[in-house]
C-alpha cells in the first residue's frame, strides 16, 4: 500500500474529468479543476492586482493567471512577456468565464440554494471510484495540491450550488417539442440521407496481359463479366460472378476510388494492380441514398435542438444576471 501510494502521489492517476452530469455541459464537476483552483488559492501569499470586481467580489491577476494555466497551454506564453493577440483573447475569455462563475454562485446564495451533505459525499465517492482512488490516495493528492479535505469539500459545495441553480434556471426551462423535431426534419431532410451505395463486381488474375484480353472481350460483349469471373477470377466471390455486393464510397480503398472515378453503371474500370495480382471492377449499379426515416433520426435531432436551445437559454440567463450586476473590469 505504501509503495502504491507513493507511486500515485508521484504520478496522479487521473483518467479525465471526474463527472459530466447527464443533459448538459453546464453541470461539469471536474476534480482536477477544483484541485488546481484550490492549489492556486492555497499557495497565494500576496494579494495581486485587481483585474475585476463583481458586486464587490474581486478577481486578482493571480487568480486569472492560475485559471489560465488550466485553460490552455497558450497561457504559458503570458509569463514570458511576449503577449500575442491570441493570448489576450484567451485571457479575456477566461476572465469572462470567471465573472460568470462568480455571478452564478452569488445568485445561488441569494436564492438560498444549498449543497446537501449527502450529495457532496456522493460526489466525492463517485470521483474516487471513477479515478480508482482509496481514501489515503485521495487525501494524498489533495495534500500535493496544498488542500485539506475540508478545503476541497468547500469548493465542491460551491460547484454543486451553481449546478443546481443551472438545473433550475436553465435546463428545466428547455423543452424540445415533437412539432419542432418534425419541422426541423422536413427542413433539413437532405442532411439525413442514407449514404449512396454501389454494387461492384471484381475479376482478379495473376497475368496482366490475360486480364487485359478478358476485359476487352467483356467490353466487346463477346464475354459476360459474371461468366468471366466464374471461369478465370482468382479473387473474392468468383463462384458468384465476382459479386461484392453493395458498398459505400467511404468504405473503398483510395486506389479503388481512383479507378472508379468517372465510371458509370455498367462500365468497367481500367485494369489495376491489386497486391500481387491484377484486377478490374464492374460498376453494376448505384443505389441512391434516400432520406432516413424520421423515426431513425428523431433522437439525434432532439439532442441537436436541445443543445442549441440550452446554449441560447444559458446565454439569456447570464445576460440577465450581468444586467443586474455591478461589474468593473480593470484588465
Amino acid at each position: 500500500m505504501v509503495a502504491s501510494l507513493r507511486h500515485s502521489r508521484a504520478k496522479p492517476r487521473w483518467k479525465g474529468s471526474a463527472a459530466l452530469e447527464p443533459g448538459g455541459a453546464f453541470l461539469l464537476i471536474a476534480l482536477g479543476c477544483l484541485l488546481c483552483i484550490g492549489a492556486a488559492s492555497a499557495s497565494a501569499k500576496v494579494v495581486n492586482k485587481v483585474v475585476a470586481v463583481v458586486n464587490d467580489e474581486i478577481v486578482t491577476l493571480y487568480d486569472l493567471q492560475s485559471r489560465l494555466e488550466m485553460s490552455d497551454n497558450q497561457a504559458k506564453q503570458l509569463r514570458t512577456g511576449g503577449e500575442s493577440r491570441s493570448d489576450a483573447s484567451l485571457r479575456e475569455k477566461v476572465l469572462q468565464a470567471m465573472i460568470n462563475d462568480i455571478l452564478l454562485l452569488q445568485e445561488a446564495e441569494r436564492l438560498g440554494i444549498d449543497a446537501p451533505e449527502n450529495i457532496v459525499q456522493k460526489r466525492v465517492e463517485r470521483i474516487k471510484k471513477e479515478q480508482d482512488l482509496n481514501d489515503e490516495e485521495f487525501d494524498a493528492l489533495l495534500e500535493e495540491k496544498g488542500l485539506s479535505r475540508s478545503d476541497y469539500l468547500q469548493r465542491l459545495r460551491k460547484q454543486i450550488k451553481k449546478n443546481r441553480l443551472l438545473q433550475t434556471m436553465v435546463r428545466d426551462k428547455v423543452l424540445v417539442t415533437q412539432d419542432e423535431i418534425e419541422q426541423y426534419y422536413q427542413k433539413h431532410k437532405q442532411q439525413y440521407r442514407v449514404p449512396e451505395k454501389m454494387r461492384l463486381k471484381i475479376l482478379v488474375m495473376k497475368d496482366r496481359e490475360g486480364i487485359e484480353r478478358i476485359r476487352q472481350r467483356i467490353v466487346e460483349d463477346s464475354l459476360d463479366f459474371e461468366q468471366a469471373a466464374k471461369e478465370f477470377s482468382q479473387g473474392p466471390g468468383a463462384s458468384q460472378g465476382g459479386d461484392l455486393g453493395y458498398l459505400r464510397w467511404q468504405e473503398l480503398q483510395s486506389r479503388w476510388k481512383r479507378v472508379l472515378s468517372g465510371v458509370q453503371p455498367g462500365q468497367l474500370t481500367p485494369v489495376f494492380q491489386l497486391g500481387q495480382n491484377y484486377a478490374v471492377l464492374l460498376l453494376d449499379s448505384i443505389r441512391s441514398g434516400e432520406p432516413s426515416d424520421l423515426g431513425k433520426v428523431r433522437d439525434k435531432i432532439r439532442k441537436q435542438l436541445y443543445s442549441q436551445k440550452l446554449r441560447a437559454r444559458y446565454d439569456e440567463y447570464m445576460s440577465d444576471l450581468r444586467s443586474k450586476a455591478v461589474i468593473d473590469v480593470r484588465l
